[in-house]
């Protein structure tokens, strides 16, 4: 039996997060999602990287407590902080002209518009409206205590956003006025150049 897959919790995570869990559910591997480990910082838990028109620039959002001793689950996110607008801001400059923006910007309006419970419940929304829109058909499991699992393949404590090697990153930037590629962005950077082709770019890479 293959190992388990053990992926952080994530917001908005980069394209290789969904490309190791597609190969994982084509393998047949067990995919757990953890929220139950502590925070760590600089990681996809509340960072996403996009590509703005001065070139690639991370997001995050402002968390009330970074304590490496507290509990993911635990984490509230700070809403005295103006990061929905800032983050709005940002995305409308950097995908405004792309050819899926306003449709799944109008699906994604909540994480901008309204207040979470907690880091964990902001990054389940948007994770599973992801997975529906683009019709990933992922399966996966959400922890409901710390996984002590022997020998799987866990990425729990990574910083590194690249979670596996993409076979060829490339993928059409139908509005990149010239820009140079960058590879392994946030999900949202190739949901808007390429719309519902995603989920086929994305089978394509779990290959």
């Amino acid at each position: 039996m293959s190992k388990p897959l053990i992926l952080p919790t994530a917001l908005f995570a980069p394209i290789s997060y969904y490309v190791c869990l597609l190969r994982a559910n084509q393998s047949k591997q067990e995919v757990w999602i953890e929220q139950n480990d502590r925070f760590l910082k600089q990681t996809v838990r509340n960072r996403y990287r996009v590509y703005s028109p001065q070139g690639p620039i991370l997001l995050t959002v402002p968390l009330q407590s970074k304590s490496s001793k507290t509990l993911i689950n635990d984490i509230k996110i700070d809403y005295s902080m103006p990061w929905q607008k800032e983050h709005l801001r940002t995305l409308q400059a950097a995908y405004s002209s792309t050819p899926f923006y306003e449709h799944y910007m109008h699906k994604l309006f909540q994480v901008y518009a309204s207040e979470f419970s907690s880091l964990v419940e902001l990054n389940k929304w948007v994770f599973e409206i992801i997975n529906k829109e683009l019709q990933l058909d992922l399966l996966w499991k959400y922890s409901s205590e710390y996984l002590e699992i022997d020998q799987a393949k866990d990425f729990r404590s990574e910083r590194t956003e690249l979670l596996c090697e993409l076979s060829s990153s490339y993928y059409q930037l139908l509005f990149d006025k010239g820009k140079p590629f960058e590879q392994n962005l946030s999900i949202l950077d190739l949901m808007f150049n390429l719309g519902p082709e995603s989920r086929l770019w994305l089978k394509q890479q779990a290959n």
